[in-house]
């Protein structure tokens, strides 16, 4: 296309999207001579037009050929999607914090949920022990009291324990039926469940600290 058969939109272009166009639709490389002629640039103002084209992130390989007298620069288009993908990036950016916070939301509903469902069986084991509901401050306050209480406890279960071991391991051979036998093997179920509450409560206090 002569640079007389412009059209009018084309003639609006700047000289550098003028030649970024040419590069474009014409792939391979295209010498300088060709720009000017097709694009109807002044070739001495290709050069810099290309710079501006670098500057803005495209990037374009040239090579120099003497031929007799003539000296000719080959340009070629090698990527004109810096600028693009940099945009999409920042795009993308949005979308991707929407679905982590869409994932965060989605991760609490399901805490909530199992709290929920953990309560409705707590609430249903009270009742089936006590016949009625713990009021919440209630277990709070057992829960604190056993916390701080544990280590007495402790010690007293394993004293009860150790009087009675030796008696224990005889019914267990003599005496299968006697009482002690379930009463013992309860007291060390409640001395594991002390031995949990202590790693629970050192869990806590280093958290704290």
């Amino acid at each position: 296309m002569a640079a007389k058969d412009m059209t009018s939109s084309q003639i609006k272009q700047t000289n550098r999207q003028k030649i970024l166009k040419y590069l474009q639709e014409n792939k391979g490389e295209i010498s300088n001579e060709e720009i000017s002629r097709e694009t109807g640039i002044d070739k001495t103002n290709i050069p810099r037009e290309i710079k501006k084209l670098e500057n803005e992130g495209h990037k374009i390989s040239k090579r120099y050929e003497q031929i007799g007298r003539s000296k000719f620069v080959w340009f070629l288009l090698t990527s004109s999607q810096t600028k693009q993908m940099s945009s999409q990036k920042k795009k993308t950016k949005l979308p991707v914090q929407k679905i982590k916070k869409a994932e965060k939301s989605e991760t609490i509903k399901e805490n909530r949920d199992h709290r929920e469902v953990i309560s409705v069986e707590q609430m249903g084991q009270e009742v089936t022990l006590f016949g009625r509901t713990i009021p919440l401050d209630k277990v709070r306050e057992i829960a604190r009291e056993t916390l701080l209480g544990h280590r007495v406890m402790m010690e007293g279960v394993k004293s009860w324990l150790g009087v009675w071991k030796k008696r224990y391991h005889e019914y267990l051979e003599d005496k299968p039926e006697h009482f002690l036998i379930d009463k013992y093997e309860k007291a060390q179920e409640t001395l594991n469940f002390l031995y949990k509450v202590e790693k629970l409560f050192k869990e806590i206090t280093n958290g704290k600290s």
